[in-house]
């Protein structure tokens, strides 16, 4: 067998039926061995016998065929082209069965006949280069737009302009080097974007927050400007994304700092307002799942799901009607003591002050919190907010035992809050 293929003049790998590189079959390489060889200049020995001084001998010679010496610098460029297409991330089968075909076709001594094959292929393969990379082309044009209409001054029209002049002169490869270049710029700075797409989404949330409750922060207001401001400056590339994302991070950590303290106090008040309604009360069931689902967001720094929780509370807050209150009976009528005969009526009595108000006694409260201990120990084994409750029954013990009855009354009230949303345990 050849050590060479007869075609591309690579080393045929032992025991493979087809050239590798080409897919010339091995076993037509011995047919085909002559399209490769030299000139044969050897002078042929004189027969024995022949006479002295006769006539010389001819010298046997074979020529190399042009048209071969064609066909394989066309295969050679077809197989460039070719590489390019696989490049681009295209099937490249059709190429490969119209360059055997050819090669069996040239083996055959078809040689006219292959080389129109060659011809034909790559002028297929630099048409579907082409279509190929002004495709990629456009597909980043489309994502680039996007990007711009997303506020993200991004500019690769200068790349896209190289790439087609390097076609227009022939340096295909150096194109699609350039294009592939630009494709991973693109590809960095989108996922750079989604990044800080989120975060800004998140500070824009929680703006909302702050401004519902009546407050402002100069300094997140001045970072979401200079964010904005950074991304409308083209050409924006990586760099200029990781410095927005810093400044970006920067107002969200101040958010996180100044919205807790807020959310706590609006939750005391709504639990004031909740704790006016009676503990059957129908219309109160939602407003205290959700007050108990905005501190649980709250405790684990979840401000985004509990600025949500916040914002749905005070809507169903709204749909509670009032809870009817009986009018108060009018005070009795003092009597009037009695006058001796012929004397003027006196002056009836004034009415007895009414009783001042139960302060927050230890008993009653101590009575709550053995009542919302029997709650947490009726939770189910998985409940995720059990941990949390029995937290917060010990932090009341503590309060009580230390007399801090008003602290520990508004402890318990969250707490009640909180399990005011939980399913008992069943069995």
């Amino acid at each position: 067998m050849p050590v060479d293929c007869p075609i591309c003049s690579k080393p045929l790998v032992e025991g493979a039926s087809a050239c590798a590189v080409c897919g010339f079959p091995v076993a037509l390489a011995p047919d085909a061995g002559h399209l490769s060889e030299e000139p044969d200049t050897t002078p042929t020995p004189p027969e024995r016998g022949g006479r002295r001084g006769g006539p010389a001998a001819r010298t046997v010679a074979t020529t190399r065929d042009p048209q071969a010496d064609l066909c394989y610098r066309i295969a050679g460029e077809v197989r460039g082209q070719l590489a390019l297409v696989r490049e681009l991330g295209a099937d490249t089968s059709e190429g490969n069965s119209d360059m055997r075909q050819a090669a069996l076709t040239q083996a055959d001594g078809r040689v006219s006949e292959a080389l129109s094959l060659l011809r034909g292929t790559l002028a297929r393969a630099q048409s579907r280069t082409r279509d190929l990379c002004a495709r990629r082309i456009e597909e980043l044009e489309h994502r680039q737009l996007q990007l711009t209409q997303d506020g993200v001054g991004a500019d690769y029209a200068p790349a896209f302009l190289t790439i087609r002049e390097r076609f227009e002169t022939n340096d295909r490869t150096g194109a699609i080097e350039l294009l592939r270049t630009t494709e991973a710029e693109v590809v960095r700075v989108e996922s750079d974007w989604r990044g800080l797409k989120g975060l800004l989404a998140q500070i824009d949330q929680l703006r909302t927050a702050i401004k519902a409750a009546g407050k402002a922060i100069p300094e997140v207001e001045s970072d979401v400007s200079q964010v904005r401001s950074m991304l409308g400056k083209p050409p924006v590339g990586v760099a200029t994304l990781d410095s927005a994302a810093q400044t970006a991070a920067r107002a969200l950590m101040l958010l996180h700092e100044a919205l807790p303290p807020l959310i706590e106090a609006e939750l005391a008040d709504h639990a004031k307002l909740l704790g006016s309604y009676p503990t059957d009360h129908p219309p109160s069931r939602r407003a205290r799942s959700l007050h108990g689902e905005t501190a649980r967001h709250l405790r684990r720094g979840r401000l985004t799901e509990a600025t949500v929780s916040l914002r749905e509370l005070r809507e169903v807050l709204k749909t509670i009607p009032p809870v009817p209150v009986a009018a108060p009976a009018p005070p009795p009528e003092a009597p009037t003591p009695p006058s001796a005969e012929g004397e003027e009526p006196r002056a009836p009595l004034p009415a007895p002050a009414p009783p001042a108000p139960a302060p927050a006694t230890l008993e009653r409260l101590l009575l709550r919190a053995r009542e919302l201990a029997a709650r947490v120990r009726s939770l189910p084994n998985d409940s995720e907010v059990a941990f949390e409750a029995a937290a917060e029954i010990r932090r009341a013990t503590e309060l009580l035992r230390a007399r801090k009855l008003d602290e520990a009354e508004r402890t318990l009230t969250r707490l009640m809050m909180t399990l005011s949303s939980e399913p008992l345990a069943e069995g």
